[in-house]
Parts: structure tokens; sequence; C-alpha cells
């Protein structure tokens, strides 16, 4: 009978799931059960015993029971993700049928492409595949002995198939079968597998052609999840250019989730805390845009700090309307931008921090009579007085020093991770 390896299939890859692990994570079997889908774990050691299904049978009561049955080193293949089972041999009828090695020893079976219940059936060398992966050697090095007559199975059925058998084909140097070009979806696909099996440096050489027509597409809406790519295969640049344009153009809705630029919520294959991080620094540029507005506000309303050319020299009425109108002004300008006042709280404001911050920088104060010409002696028109209040305001410098630390510094643990990738 041949034997088999199944592999959960959970995401892992939201900003609100638990870190990413290192393999694929399943619920280890519990003492006094056994899985009904997986079936007991079995060591190495206990493969010479395997024999009638009578003693099959004792195996997996001793394990049930937690009795001596249970290896010693079920923990170790849980937390590598891999259950072993060996069921009754079936013969199956599979879609399509590929070899990559005629005397492959391992038996991959995935879904087939636009079929949800037909299967694909990969034949793969094990040689091949644990000098690619640490994981699959990992797991293979676990497995009961393998020949090109008794495979290895690996059931990958929730795992995309044309990402890993683009995998797969790169593993066994079948370089012309690689399809010439990828999709953006193919690349975070492909970019979901390498992570998952720790395959991202043997893939790396083949993906510079077929990424070049995406690499100044990427900060497009709709293409977030490049950040999982550049990531995946420690496209440092790309990252924080991606991470960057995010914190600046990322809205929120009252459920306080981040939108792209067209409204659409920023979910799916995201590395860990990314999204955290963008929201929690969007929120960081909004808040200290705001306290720059009301700062503003409170000079612009104390007497000392009118912006009226003629305050303090002169008791002309004049002198008080041009500050009037330069307050109001403003008042006006933040009402209909919808931040107060009152000063509003950071999560009631919905903008990016480029639109609200490109609002305040259009914002033009009236002043008194600044409309206004006169005719001097020779008939000649010339500006009011008041036309030079404000002349030294600088506003929009005022504006760009809210938002210095822009570009924002990414986290170190991501940028390691990537340096990381670079070197393996």
């Amino acid at each position: 009978m041949s034997s088999s390896i199944t592999i959960d299939q959970s995401s892992h890859l939201s900003s609100s799931s638990p870190p990413l692990p290192s393999s694929p994570s399943i619920q280890p079997v519990r003492r006094g059960s056994v899985s009904k889908i997986a079936g007991p774990l079995v060591t190495k050691s206990r493969l010479p015993a395997l024999g009638p299904s009578n003693s099959r049978n004792r195996v997996i009561k001793a394990a049930s029971q937690g009795k001596k049955g249970v290896p010693r080193n079920s923990g170790f293949l849980s937390k590598l993700g891999s259950i072993i089972n060996w069921p009754e041999q079936e013969q199956e009828t599979f879609q399509d049928v590929i070899t990559l090695d005629k005397k492959g020893d391992v038996c991959f079976i995935l879904r087939a492409q636009g079929s949800e219940e037909g299967k694909t059936k990969v034949l793969a060398s094990s040689s091949a595949l644990c000098l690619a992966s640490p994981i699959w050697k990992r797991l293979l090095d676990r497995s009961p002995v393998r020949s090109s007559k008794n495979p290895q199975i690996l059931q990958l059925l929730n795992d995309d198939a044309e990402a890993l058998l683009f995998v797969l084909q790169v593993v066994h140097l079948k370089h012309r079968d690689l399809p010439v070009a990828l999709t953006y979806e193919q690349i975070v696909r492909l970019a979901v597998v390498c992570s998952k099996y720790n395959t991202a440096a043997v893939v790396r050489p083949f993906l510079s052609e077929r990424l070049a027509p995406h690499e100044h597409r990427f900060i497009e809406s709709g293409r977030e999840e490049w950040l999982y790519v550049a990531w995946t295969f420690g496209f440092v640049d790309d990252f924080e250019k991606l991470v960057n344009h995010l914190i600046r153009h990322s809205r929120t809705d009252d459920q306080q989730c981040l939108l792209n630029g067209v409204g659409d919520i920023l979910d799916g294959r995201f590395p860990h805390g990314i999204l955290r991080f963008i929201s929690s620094t969007r929120a960081e540029y909004i808040a200290s845009l705001l306290k720059t507005s009301f700062d503003f506000l409170g000079k612009l309303l104390g007497p000392s700090q009118a912006k009226c050319q003629f305050a303090g020299l002169t008791d002309d009425d004049n002198a008080l309307r041009c500050i009037d109108l330069i307050c109001g002004t403003f008042v006006r300008e933040l009402h209909a931008l919808g931040i107060g006042p009152p000063r509003p709280d950071v999560s009631l404001v919905y903008m990016s921090v480029e639109e609200l911050s490109m609002h305040l920088k259009s914002i033009r104060f009236h002043t008194y009579g600044q409309d206004i010409v006169e005719a001097d002696a020779s008939g000649e028109t010339i500006p009011a007085v008041h036309g030079k209040c404000l002349q030294d305001l600088l506003w929009e410098h005022i504006i760009d020093s809210a938002l210095v630390g822009l570009p924002a510094e990414i986290p170190m643990a991501h940028k390691r991770h990537m340096i990381l990738q670079v070197l393996k």
C-alpha cells in the first residue's frame, strides 16, 4: 500500500492573523481521539511493525487510547504541519498526469485547474524536493521507504496547483516548460506557495523577466498584495515604496478598515502586522496635520500673533476687519473639509493623508480690501493697503512640516526577513 502525507492548508496571510509560521500549521491529534480525516501519527520507527490490517488497527487503537503506540516524536510532526497515515490503496482517476521524473518516488495530488472535483497527479523526485525545500526535506525524511513503484503521496488539494507546478518545474530543471508570462494574480499565488514551502530562493532567478511588466504598476489600486510578493522574494525597495504609498493614500471607513484609492477594503495576503503598521502610521500623520492646523488657528486668534500687517500699529477698524476675515476664512475652510472646529478625533477623518494635506494647502486666506484698488494722484491704480497681509505666511510650508518623517521607516522585522530571503 502507498504511504500518504496530507498537509493542512489553513490561511495565514491576513493582517489579523498570528505570526507567519515557517512551515504549515495544523491542529495536533488530541489524546483520546484519532483524526477521522488523517488517521493516527506514526513514526518511521513503526514502519517495520506495519503489516496485516490487524497490526495496523492495533497501532491506531493504541494511539486513540493514548498508550505506547503513540509515537514519541508526534509533537515534532504536528509542529512541522504533517499528518502521516497509511490509507488503503485506492484507484483514482486523474484529470491530468504530469511526470517530472520518470523514476520519481513522490506523487503530488493537486487540485486540477478550473475544477472543484478533478485532481492532477504529478510524479516528482524526493532528491530534488529535499534539495529545494527544507520543509519538504523534513516531511520526507520522516516518511517510510519510497520507490518509483511505491511512491510517497503528498496531497496538497488546497494549494494553488498552477503555482505549485511552477515551483516543481523549476526544482526538476524543466525550465522550458515554465510559462513565458505571469499575471499579477499568478505572481501573488506563486509567492504564497514559495513562502509556505520556503522555495523563494530557487524560484527567484526565474522571475526577473516575468515580473518586468509589473514593476511600475504595483502602486496601482488593486495591487496591494504586491507587498506579499516583495516580502517573500526580498524586494526591499518595492516593499518600502508600496508601504509609504499606502500610508499616504489609504483611506478608512467608519469601521476603521483601510481602503485603497478606489474604495476597496485592503484584505487578502499581506505580511503579518503590516496593515496594522500602515494604519497606525497613517493615523499619526492625520493627527499631525490636525494639530498643525488648530495650532495655527490658535495663533490667528491670539492678538499678538495676528497676521494683519497693521495690527497693533493703528486703531483703524480696518485692521480688525482684516483679522476677522483671515480667521473667518480659515474656520470656514476647516468646516468645509469636515474637520471642525472643534478639532475632530483622528478616527473620524476618513480622508487619506495626501487628500487632507492637499485640501489644507489649497486654503486661500482673505484679507480686508485685498480686491480693492485705489487711484493715486497720477490716476494710476495701486493695491489696497491690506493687500500685502499674509504674504509671508508660507502656509504650504507649514503643512509640509507636519509630514516630516515621510517616507516612514518600515519595521525592522520585515526588513530583516527580506534581507535573509535575498541571502538564501
